[in-house]
């Protein structure tokens, strides 16, 4: 398996997060003994405004003096965003959107983009939603498909969040460029288990991203019962090995059935330790060590 970092890492968006530019993310992952990484397809390290011909070209010589591959653009759509009211073109624009970072990723050799598909909502029925989610993939692999670029649907908004409810997405899409990111932690987090579904997915599976958290009960001091009701859990992001996402066995299941390809990391929240550079560096280097039994 080839290990993956994830420039959302080091791009300052969580609170107190140190930021790094692209090329220095870059850099540090290599030093780090990345051989890949995965960017983000937005300000403040990919953004479509930002990434002119010069800057293109000094990333791509970057990664090829380095020996780094861009495995993975991250691109970032909810399509099912103003479904309910219909005045805005949202999908539209958002198809316009994933067609510059098609052209992005062709620019940085990479042969990967990664999509969401929609937050559901409530007051529209839920099978417009998945069918609005469907045809927005659809037409993303269309545009990708003259580059030999595949988009990959990662389990991350609550439409198509399970493994064989990915699955039918996938199929419905009835595109062959359209794969699956199927990762643990929306499982882990939840309190199921990735491992046991992850069967369902894997002959669509090219890509997966892992993290690890921390379960922080909350609760609420009710006066007239002098008591607590409690809440949802906080998840707090901590270094790999010392939360409850099961990598360990979910890593296992995809080596038993033949997987053999990237696993990329992210620090993606609010990052127990803090979000300085001597933390996220820590975290990075905890993830090489984690991953070097399945390389």
């Amino acid at each position: 398996m080839k290990p993956v970092l994830h420039s959302i890492s080091y791009a300052g968006l969580w609170r107190n997060q140190a930021y790094l530019p692209l090329n220095d993310f870059i850099r540090r992952a290599a030093g780090f003994g990345y051989e890949a990484v995965e960017i983000i397809a937005k300000r403040p390290h990919a953004g479509a405004l930002e990434m002119d011909n010069n800057a293109r070209r000094d990333v791509n010589e970057l990664l090829k003096q380095l020996n780094v591959e861009c495995a993975a653009m991250a691109a970032y759509t909810d399509f099912t965003a103003g479904i309910q009211g219909g005045m805005l073109p949202m999908a539209e624009m958002q198809l316009i959107y994933i067609n510059e970072v098609i052209k992005l990723a062709d620019s940085l050799d990479c042969r990967l983009i990664r999509v969401f598909t929609g937050y559901e909502n409530k007051d529209v029925p839920y099978f417009n939603q998945w069918e609005a989610c469907v045809k927005a993939v659809r037409e993303c692999c269309a545009l990708a498909a003259p580059y030999g670029i595949n988009i990959g649907v990662q389990n991350h908004h609550d439409i198509a969040l399970e493994a064989d409810t990915l699955r039918d997405f996938i199929e419905e899409t009835g595109c062959g460029n359209c794969v699956a990111m199927f990762d643990p932690w929306s499982y882990s987090v939840r309190g199921l288990n990735p491992a046991a579904d992850v069967n369902k997915i894997i002959d669509k599976t090219a890509y997966t991203t892992l993290a690890d958290y921390r379960r922080i009960r909350r609760f609420h001091y009710e006066p007239a019962l002098v008591n607590y009701s409690e809440n949802l859990p906080v998840m707090h992001a901590c270094a790999m090995g010392d939360g409850i996402v099961d990598n360990v066995g979910f890593l296992d299941a995809l080596k038993s059935l033949g997987y053999d390809g990237y696993v990329a990391y992210e620090m993606c929240s609010d990052l127990e330790g803090g979000g300085g550079l001597d933390n996220l560096d820590r975290c990075a280097v905890r993830f090489m060590e984690f991953i070097k039994k399945y390389r």
